[in-house]
């Protein structure tokens, strides 16, 4: 947010500048949020280096429990116990939007210092399950996509692409599950960081020919073979957005109807079960 405000406000616009942040910054003050002193239209938007096309968040349960679908997650009277870093990680925020509009009670327990200690957390029946990354998965515990195991994955959010993601085809898509139009766009919302997941921006009123030079070697940047090895090496998900399609992108999103933002907004609000 420090960086996104001194973009914004204090930094020249002479190209010589750039910055990024995390995914949610261009939605915030959509949201309310009265430290974001800037508007996320006006921001110079240089791309993003991730779409999500190969990385998806899911919903794990312990297997313990038998839980084998929505349905069943719903007719739970005890609430499940997810574990979390904080209330701004994305886990913490899809489990307060899934449970609000699927209806899923979620006790969501906070102060995990890191995704690891919850995954230890769920191996100990500490806690019964979590919200969880392929990517970080795969960094974490890699054995967990490896065939069958101790838990269950029963919902997916944030991918990229159409349909389900091909390594999960067995966990339900959040959209699936969507009863009519208002469902539908807050899930839309929720997905919608994922499509800017490292976003780059430059000042406002950065000159066009300056913001041409950025988006151009942005992109360039994003094909590079040793960029590509290198990243490789990390398992990160590169799926380049250009700046033109990012700027597109969150003009659309500043056009989030009004009651679709207060229920958002509202659903974030929500103690805990």
């Amino acid at each position: 947010m420090a960086a996104a405000n001194h973009l914004f406000n204090v930094a020249a616009p002479d190209g010589l500048t750039i910055g990024t942040f995390v995914k949610s910054i261009p939605l915030a003050p959509m949201l309310g949020d009265k430290a974001a002193r800037y508007d996320p239209k006006k921001f110079t938007w240089i791309g993003s280096s991730s779409s999500y096309l190969d990385d998806a968040y899911f919903l794990i349960v312990r297997s313990d429990f038998n839980i084998k679908s929505v349905d069943e997650l719903r007719s739970r009277t005890t609430p499940l116990k997810l574990g979390s870093t904080g209330p701004s990680s994305d886990a913490d925020i899809g489990a307060r939007i899934i449970g609000n509009v699927l209806d899923i009670k979620f006790r969501i327990v906070r102060g995990y210092k890191g995704t690891p200690n919850i995954a230890l957390a769920i191996e100990q029946a500490e806690m019964d399950g979590m919200m969880i990354g392929i990517s970080s998965l795969n960094s974490v515990r890699p054995d967990w996509l490896k065939g069958p195991s101790s838990l269950q994955f029963l919902l997916q959010f944030g991918y990229g692409g159409a349909g389900r993601h091909p390594a999960l085809p067995n966990a339900v898509r959040i959209d699936e599950l969507a009863r009519n139009d208002d469902d539908r766009a807050m899930f839309d919302l929720l997905q919608s960081s994922f499509k800017m997941a490292r976003p780059f921006a430059a000042p406002p009123g950065t000159p066009p020919q300056l913001a041409k030079i950025l988006r151009d070697g942005f992109m360039a940047t994003h094909r590079d073979s040793a960029y590509l090895e290198e990243t490789n090496k990390l398992n990160l998900d590169v799926s380049p957005v250009s700046g033109e399609d990012l700027e597109t992108h969150i003009s659309k999103l500043m056009q989030t109807p009004s009651s679709v933002v207060e229920r958002y907004t509202s659903a974030l609000n929500r103690t805990n079960d």
